[in-house]
């Protein structure tokens, strides 16, 4: 892996339409969660159609694009009172919901590491209904750095299923969503790419081979 040819844009995603994601529930009343899990994103920006009968992390095996964790710039919600059950089903008659939606216009700010160097796409398929959304990016005129380990704390949230190993961890804060919950943590990441002026870090091997087993 030539790290020469690897690329970093600075992104922001605009919702086109309305973005929802089941998120949590309580008392039938689901919210969307502000931070956008990577792997959605992942899945989104490389274009993924995931098989059913692979594991999860079998399905990103061979991407291009890496996606950290999307945290809100701009967002705006608001909650409707909806049927999610199909209409044609009985259950659905009495299943109604007040569910939490993301607003036209929302925008939530990640980073994305191209291993080829190609540009991220502009638009992609992500959310609950699989609408259309924006993609804006503007490459960042940096060089990556590999450590085979380092101690550092990354200013964002991250996914530590990502990453080969973090030890000697002195502090963890833990933000629990699905499909497997993010830390912003402080330890000694093995075997990354760093930007070091920005403090992001990006797995050298996503997804790891021993991991898809």
């Amino acid at each position: 892996m030539n790290s020469l040819d690897f690329k970093f844009f600075k992104t922001t995603l605009v919702a086109n339409s309305f973005l929802y994601f089941y998120s949590t529930e309580f008392l039938k009343t689901t919210t969307v969660d502000r931070i956008l899990h990577n792997w959605a994103l992942i899945f989104a920006v490389n274009e993924i159609k995931a098989d059913p009968t692979k594991k999860h992390l079998e399905n990103l095996q061979n991407t291009n694009f890496y996606c950290t964790p999307a945290v809100p710039n701009n967002v705006e919600t608001k909650s409707y009172l909806l049927n999610p059950v199909p209409e044609q089903t009985e259950a659905g008659k009495l299943s109604l919901m007040r569910v939490e939606k993301f607003l036209p216009g929302s925008e939530f700010e990640f980073t994305i590491m191209s291993k080829n160097g190609n540009a991220p796409p502009n638009i992609i398929s992500y959310g609950k209904k699989k609408s259309h959304h924006t993609l804006l990016y503007e490459e960042l005129k940096v060089k990556s750095k590999y450590e085979e380990q380092i101690k550092i704390r990354p200013k964002r949230f991250i996914n530590p299923l990502d990453f080969k190993k973090i030890d000697e961890i002195t502090f963890a804060k833990k933000h629990p969503m699905c499909p497997s919950p993010l830390y912003n943590v402080e330890g000694r990441f093995h075997d990354i790419f760093i930007l070091p002026h920005f403090k992001e870090v990006f797995p050298c091997n996503f997804p790891y081979y021993e991991w898809m087993q």
